[in-house]
């Protein structure tokens, strides 16, 4: 008897010991969750079979009945499925993280609620249904892609600090309703929320350092939406309230889909570079501070207020009122109905047989301030010149 024991101990010993030298892989289970009271992730008898999820492990929150799972500390599967025949299953991730190196898929019953925590790994969330974002406590998404399909909101002061190479696809409903931002961390390109549903910012949100590619039916904001350091793409309908405004600092932007803003200077750009390529450009003003404003289509808006940077006219435009502070207008063609010239350079971009701009009979070219101002242009051999049928007012300077 003892020396069957011995025996035993002494085969499971040297096999384990095999294993590990040979680099078998562990073997991976799978495990249904039982508690339908609900209960913590890291509870060995929520399961069956009673034992804590590993990394190689499949779980499955698919028990009938409506309850929550609560994951408070670190856990980690290759994949997971929640969601069953009735009742509601939802995972609450209220701290550590979760990760998952297949995928991850919740159904339509199967809400997600997020107040602090991580999602991680290189598999996939996939979130067919409700997502919720609150609380103060930052939430990382880290190499994982999240995809959401189902209504998302977002509420409470906070942050998403997302990684190099994650990625949240919304193609659902979502909603933010409270100051927080989209936030780059770690090493390389930042993380990237791709949105081809509807996005309502209710309230101000801010992307640090991120990517921002927006195809979506209708993006509306009534706080304030600020890039900083970021790259914009946006295709979709973009609405701004009355009393909300678009800042683009320092990002690369790409005005592709409709804009619509009924206050002036709402939008502001600073330091970044701004290619208007949209035919749908429904605003009162831009205020151009830094940066360059680079004209692909003929569409402009009633006025530009410019006190710096280059604003690229790269095809002939039209435009009522041009206010010029400082900063210069590089291209040819441009027709303004209104210039006021304080600062700042005219420049022509070499174009033979074209002036730098023209105001047309009616018009009105006014000159103010004690400074010198520049017409030049970047080929020599064409001289740089103005086109005045207006009528010209010369206050001071030269």
């Amino acid at each position: 008897m003892e020396l069957n024991k011995a025996w035993g101990f002494l085969t499971r010993s040297v096999l384990g010991g095999l294993a590990a030298f040979t680099g078998l892989a562990v073997h991976a289970s799978t495990l249904t969750w039982t508690n339908t009271s609900g209960g913590v992730w890291n509870v060995a008898a929520n399961w069956s079979p009673n034992q804590i999820p590993a990394a190689a492990d499949t779980v499955l929150i698919t028990t009938p009945g409506t309850y929550t799972v609560i994951i408070g500390s670190g856990a980690g599967v290759a994949n997971l499925q929640a969601g069953a025949a009735s009742g509601i299953q939802t995972l609450a991730l209220t701290a550590g993280g979760l990760a998952v190196s297949g995928s991850a898929d919740f159904a339509p019953n199967a809400p997600v609620q997020w107040t602090a925590g991580t999602l991680s790994g290189a598999g996939v969330f996939n979130l067919q249904g409700p997502l919720s974002l609150s609380g103060p406590a930052d939430k990382g998404l880290t190499t994982a892609h999240l995809v959401t399909s189902g209504t998302t909101t977002w509420a409470g002061p906070s942050r998403l600090v997302a990684g190099a190479g994650a990625r949240w696809t919304q193609s659902g409903d979502a909603t933010v309703s409270g100051a927080r931002s989209m936030v780059w961390s770690g090493v390389g390109a930042g993380g990237l929320l791709a949105n081809s549903g509807t996005l309502t910012c209710a309230t101000n949100f801010t992307f640090q350092s991120s990517v921002f590619d927006n195809a979506g039916t209708a993006t509306t904001l009534a706080g304030n939406l600020t890039f900083n350091g970021s790259y914009w793409t946006n295709r979709a309908p973009l609405n701004v309230a009355a009393a909300a405004r678009l800042s683009l600092l320092s990002s690369t932007v790409f005005w592709r889909g409709p804009l619509s803003a009924p206050t002036a200077d709402s939008i502001q750009i600073a330091g970044s570079d701004v290619s208007v390529e949209t035919l749908d450009l429904a605003t009162p003003s831009l205020w151009q501070q830094s940066g360059n404003l680079y004209q692909r289509t003929n569409v402009v808006v009633p006025r530009h207020n410019q006190s710096g940077g280059t604003w690229w006219g790269l095809v002939p435009t039209a435009i009522s009122t041009y206010a010029l502070t400082n900063g210069e207008f590089r291209g040819n063609s441009l027709t303004v109905t209104n210039l006021f010239w304080i600062d700042g350079a005219l420049n022509h971009d070499g174009l033979a047989g074209t002036p730098i701009l023209t105001v047309p009979t009616g018009g009105q070219f006014q000159i103010f301030s004690p400074v010198d101002r520049n017409i030049s242009t970047y080929n020599g051999a064409i001289p740089g010149r103005l086109v005045l049928d207006g009528t010209t007012t010369w206050n001071a300077g030269r």
